[in-house]
């Protein structure tokens, strides 16, 4: 087998339906041996839009967006729109915009990690998200809309935050898919988070990897809604063509 040449940088990554994990290159190669592809990165804009439950357009929030913004979250106030941003050469970030008033984007974390998967508690005050800072994927709270406080929930790692309703216990999925609580206590403008505690390991989809993705909820009685994998999982198989050449016209 010979060595790997490039032939293009970059190309266009195209965009996937939602709840898959990754896109497509859009290259594609002829019998012949022609090779295609669509050069550059994409540019295409995003725009946050209201509607009603009938379908219609009832207005925008903001203007459009080029940094890949996505997974909005609304205050339970419903004074602000929580979201991320991937802005090319950054990694993610979190960012907020007021409802009310001059309706100006800010940052709520702006770093060199990545932030990523905000969640607001029940009572507005505070947001749990993901961050890579420690050089792991942990869980952490940050009141809202800030500035000063840091809490780490998670332990040994974790992902997909979620909130009881009543703001006093926070879930997440460990590494190796393991279903975590930890329970909440709120003293004055210090938040406490008890020690994690091992609920069940569910056989959630795409187990504690998937972290960017929420893969469950949990109800307002307890009960957890869990996107679980049906059946014994397995790769794809991997063919190689050795010594391969175009068919002769």
């Amino acid at each position: 087998m010979g060595d790997s040449v490039t032939l293009a940088d970059p190309i266009t990554v195209q965009s996937m339906p939602a709840g898959t994990l990754s896109g497509a290159g859009a290259v594609s190669v002829s019998a012949a041996g022609l090779v295609g592809y669509r050069a550059g990165v994409a540019t295409g804009q995003r725009q946050l839009t209201w509607f009603d439950r009938t379908g219609k357009t009832l207005g925008v929030l903001g203007g459009p967006d080029e940094s890949a913004l996505s997974s909005p979250e609304l205050s339970p106030d419903g004074r602000f729109v929580l979201f991320e941003i991937s802005d090319p050469g950054r990694n993610d970030d979190l960012w907020a915009v007021p409802l009310e008033g001059d309706r100006k984007p800010q940052a709520f974390l702006n770093t060199s990690f990545f932030e990523q998967g905000g969640q607001f508690s029940p009572d507005g005050r505070w947001v749990a998200y993901v961050s890579n800072e420690s050089g792991l994927y942990q869980v952490y709270v940050r009141p809202f809309p800030g500035p000063d406080g840091q809490w780490e929930v998670s332990t040994s790692g974790g992902s997909q935050p979620r909130w009881r309703s009543d703001g006093k216990e926070l879930y997440y999925i460990a590494p190796e898919g393991t279903l975590m609580a930890a329970s909440v206590a709120v003293n004055g403008a210090a938040f406490q988070p008890g020690g994690p505690v091992a609920l069940f390991q569910p056989p959630i989809f795409g187990g504690g990897t998937n972290i960017g993705q929420q893969q469950y909820d949990v109800a307002p009685d307890g009960r957890f809604l869990i996107n679980v994998t049906i059946g014994e999982e397995t790769a794809a198989p991997i063919t190689l063509l050795m010594n391969w050449r175009p068919p002769a016209p």
